[in-house]
């Protein structure tokens, strides 16, 4: 989840405005996402130690799970820069893999 002071649209979005406050909703929606996730990586078959680009990254959930399943480096790509700065802070938080990923901002 992310928590930030000020943030971007997009990115406040993604962060409170899609559950409508609910964390219930919240829960449920991470659930049915993280889901979605793992059949986009399924069909991708993405080997390890493959790259796997992730355009529009949002909070990272296919990026990561990437990273999960063995992939050797996962690039972001984001218009949002502060998506992309929760990246960074995420990917230091995910077990120390930070050396592992790049990020692109679009746009």
């Amino acid at each position: 989840m992310l928590q930030m002071a000020a943030r971007d649209q997009w990115a406040e979005w993604l962060a409170d405005r899609r559950f409508g406050g609910d964390p219930e909703v919240r829960r449920r929606f991470s659930e049915e996402l993280a889901q979605r996730a793992d059949k986009v990586l399924d069909y991708a078959e993405l080997a390890e130690r493959e790259t796997l680009l992730d355009v529009g990254c949002g909070e990272g959930l296919i990026g990561f799970r990437a990273l999960d399943r063995g992939a050797g480096k996962v690039i972001f790509s984001d218009i949002s820069q502060d998506l992309l700065d929760f990246e960074q802070s995420a990917t230091r938080e995910f077990g120390g893999r930070g050396r592992l990923c790049r990020l692109l901002r679009r746009g």
